[in-house]
Formats: structure tokens, C-alpha cells, sequence
């Protein structure tokens, strides 16, 4: 959370806890001084509320963007070999492979709408 963020929040909870404070002293019986009290409540408040509108306006919050990089390591000896669909034979390039959201890698065919998960023989 940034410094200023923090410091308008203070600000508004010590505005709106003292403005609260203020407009239950006056309902007090022996409060003499209700409505003066009433006018520093209504400020008190205004200012709370004011000031936890510009903060949440003008100092917003910031945002941590995640950018993940995913490695592949081959082992042993790799040859690049062309990749056709097994359902219609079309040659796939390297834009019809995705990384789905469990790590698998998805082929999508563009010729016949193929989706399917490559698997990897095991190498023993």
C-alpha cells in the first residue's frame, strides 16, 4: 500500500471515529453545548467522508501485474520434426500449440477444429 493511500485512510478513520464521538455527545442530557457539538460533528463527518472519497479517487490502489515465463527442457538428443493433425493430417506450426492452465500443451488445428493434448512417450 502506497504512503499516501495509508496516511488518507488514517485520516479518515480519525475524522469519521471523532465525528461519531461528537454526535453522540449530543444526545447527552446534560451536554450543554449540543448544538455546537452537532456542528463539529457534521464537519467532523464531512471531512471522514471527504477525505476517504479523494483517497479511494485519487490515490489508487497499485497493481501488481504477474508475467510467467514457462521453460520447456528438453532432454537427451531433440530433432525438430513437422507436426501434422491427427484427425486431419494438416500441418500444424507452431501457433496451433498453447500452453493450457495445468501446464499441458493443447493443440488447436486450424484446418478441422481439432483440440487435442500432446503427450509424451516415456523415454526408457
Amino acid at each position: 500500500m502506497r504512503a499516501g493511500r495509508f496516511i488518507g485512510f488514517a485520516f479518515a478513520i480519525i475524522f469519521l471515529g471523532l465525528g461519531l464521538l461528537f454526535l453522540l455527545a449530543t444526545g447527552s442530557p446534560t451536554n450543554g453545548a449540543r448544538h455546537a457539538d452537532g456542528i463539529l460533528a457534521a464537519v467532523l463527518l464531512a471531512l471522514g467522508i471527504g477525505t476517504l472519497v479523494l483517497t479511494l479517487k485519487f490515490l489508487p490502489a497499485i497493481k501488481i501485474e504477474e508475467t510467467v515465463v514457462q521453460k520447456i527442457d528438453l532432454t537427451g538428443q531433440t530433432e525438430l520434426e513437422q507436426m501434422k493433425c491427427k484427425s486431419c493430417g494438416g500441418t500444424l506450426d507452431a501457433s496451433a500449440l498453447k500452453v493450457a492452465g495445468d501446464g499441458s500443451v493443447v493443440v488447436n488445428c486450424p484446418f478441422c477444429g481439432s483440440t487435442y493434448q500432446i503427450t509424451e512417450k516415456p523415454k526408457w
